[in-house]
C-alpha cells in the first residue's frame, strides 16, 4: 500500500519457517530523532534481528529505502538514517558536510546507538561512505553492501556525469519522482553541488586495497550512472568483492528491483556469516 508523499512504503515482508515462505506480518517502521554531534538528525528503525545500516545518496534521504527496509525487517533490525544536511535532518547553514565528515558523523551514530558490526547498504554516495567507513573504521562494519555507488574507485568530473544523470532519469520509474524530488527540494541545490564537488575530488582507489570486510557489489544492467567498466575496475581493486548485476534496473535498483536486492542482501549476509564460524 502506498502511502502519501514523504511517508514510507509499508509492505508486506516474506519470511521462511520451516523451508516455506509465507507472509510474517505487516511490518511498520518507527520514525524517531536522535542528536549525534549536536545534530538532530531523522532516522527510521525497523525490523529485529542484527544491525543493518542503510545509508542513502547526494540530496536523498531514507524515504526511498522504505520498500527496502520493509523487506529487511523479517532479517534485521535496520536503521536508516537522514544524512546531516539531507531530509529531515539538521541542516545549519553555515555547514557544508564533505563525505569524509559524512563518514565520521556515522561512525559516531553507530557508536552513539550501541550498533555493533552493523552490515553496512550504500546506495550512489552512500555506497562511497560505505567503502570510507569500512577503510578507516574496519572495526565497525561486519560487511558491505554498494549499490550502484559513485565515486568508487573515483567519481568523474560533473560535466560528464550530467548526461548519464539525464539518461538515467528518463530510465528510472515514475515511483521514484515522490520519494527523492522532495528530499531535493530539503537539502538544496547549493548543498548538493558542494558535496557533489567534494565527491569528484575524494578518490578510494587506495582504500579498496585496505578493506577486509566482506563487500557485496550491485548494479542495474541499464544503470548509466555507475557504468560497468567502474564496477569493473572496483571488484578487480577489492579482495574477494562480490558482484550482481540486475537486469532491467537503472541507478535507482533498490526502489524498481526491491525484491531482488533485499534477496541478494540477505543471502551475502548469511554466507559470510557462516563462513566466519
Amino acid at each position: 500500500m502506498d502511502k502519501t508523499l514523504g511517508e514510507y512504503h509499508v509492505q508486506w515482508a516474506l519470511s521462511e519457517e520451516n523451508d516455506d515462505r509465507h507472509v510474517l506480518q505487516q511490518l511498520k517502521p518507527s520514525p524517531q530523532r536522535v542528536t549525534i554531534d549536536g545534530i538532530q538528525a531523522n532516522m527510521l528503525v525497523h525490523g529485529a534481528g542484527p544491525p543493518l545500516l542503510l545509508i542513502h545518496g547526494l540530496g536523498c534521504s531514507s524515504t526511498y529505502f522504505g520498500s527496502l527496509q520493509s523487506r529487511l525487517a523479517a532479517n534485521f533490525t535496520v536503521y536508516a538514517p537522514d544524512l546531516p544536511g539531507h531530509g529531515r535532518s539538521d541542516k545549519p547553514q553555515e555547514r557544508m558536510w564533505k563525505l569524509a565528515e559524512l563518514t565520521d558523523w556515522l561512525s559516531t551514530f553507530s557508536d552513539q546507538l550501541g550498533l555493533r558490526r552493523p552490515l553496512v547498504v550504500g546506495h550512489s554516495l552512500g555506497g562511497g561512505i560505505a567503502v570510507d567507513l569500512a577503510a578507516r573504521y574496519p572495526e565497525l562494519a561486519s560487511g558491505i553492501v554498494l549499490l550502484a555507488p559513485t565515486g568508487v574507485p573515483e567519481m568523474p568530473a560533473l560535466v560528464r556525469q550530467l548526461p548519464r544523470m539525464m539518461l538515467d532519469a528518463i530510465r528510472e520509474p515514475l515511483c521514484l519522482y515522490p520519494l527523492i524530488v522532495p528530499a531535493y527540494l530539503r537539502a538544496g541545490p547549493r548543498r548538493i553541488l558542494r558535496l557533489a564537488i567534494d565527491q569528484t575530488r575524494y578518490g578510494q582507489r587506495q582504500a579498496l586495497g585496505h578493506i577486509r570486510a566482506p563487500m557485496l557489489v550491485m548494479r542495474g544492467s541499464r544503470d548509466p550512472i555507475d557504468d560497468a567498466t567502474a564496477m569493473d575496475e572496483l571488484v578487480a581493486l577489492a579482495t574477494g568483492a562480490e558482484r550482481i548485476e540486475i537486469p532491467g534496473a537503472a541507478h535507482a535498483l533498490q526502489v524498481s528491483h526491491t525484491a531482488q536486492v533485499s534477496e541478494a542482501i540477505i543471502a551475502f549476509a548469511q554466507r559470510f556469516q557462516e563462513s566466519s564460524r
